[in-house]
């Protein structure tokens, strides 16, 4: 007996097999691209370009703004640095003529006036008839009627002279900072 395919098929052991229809076959077909748009890709890099060319241009404006900030206040207190060391030197030249003209009162002279004997009544500053190197450091001259103080900040020297019949003078000036240049120098009746 021929039975069709579609027939349950006895298997002899009380079990029936029914066949299958072979799967229909499988077409292979090529993957295709997906599909782009062309003009979009050169879009986005321009857009991005942009985005990035902003920030980089922002970040730099910041980066000027706060490095001008920066200068200025260095030259703040550069200028205020200057400024102390100018009122401690003019301050020393002052409290050393002090001192000068206590010992002077004594015999009307300056004659006396020396490093040796300021230090010992001034000692809170060096003395030299040499330059003055800083404002603890003040360079003197005197003769029996005058007196030349001359002390340095780095950067400018503040003369102070005194003379028994003319009054007192001030200078300041760049020049080599000594006492006997304060004597020739110094002819304004304030700094």
């Amino acid at each position: 007996m021929v039975r069709s395919q579609k027939e349950p098929q006895d298997l002899g052991f009380g079990g029936s097999f029914e066949p299958v229809a072979p799967p229909p076959p499988v077409e292979l077909v090529a993957a295709r691209p997906p599909t782009r748009n062309p003009g979009a890709k050169p879009g986005l890099i321009v857009v991005g370009a942009l985005v990035a060319g902003v920030a980089v241009f922002g970040f730099m404006k910041l980066l000027s703004s706060a490095g001008n900030d920066i200068a200025k206040h260095n030259q703040q207190v550069v200028g205020q640095i200057d400024n102390a060391k100018d009122a401690d030197a003019q301050l020393a030249a002052h409290t050393v003529f002090i001192a000068a003209k206590t010992l002077s009162m004594e015999n009307a002279s300056y004659a006396d006036v020396n490093p040796a004997s300021l230090a010992q009544t001034e000692p809170t500053y060096r003395y030299t008839t040499g330059p003055s190197t800083g404002s603890k450091v003040v360079s003197v001259a005197s003769s029996a009627t005058q007196l030349g103080l001359a002390v340095s900040t780095g950067k400018t020297c503040w003369y102070l002279s005194d003379s028994v019949t003319g009054g007192t003078a001030y200078a300041s000036g760049t020049g080599p900072c000594t006492g006997a240049l304060a004597i020739r120098l110094a002819k304004a009746p304030g700094w």
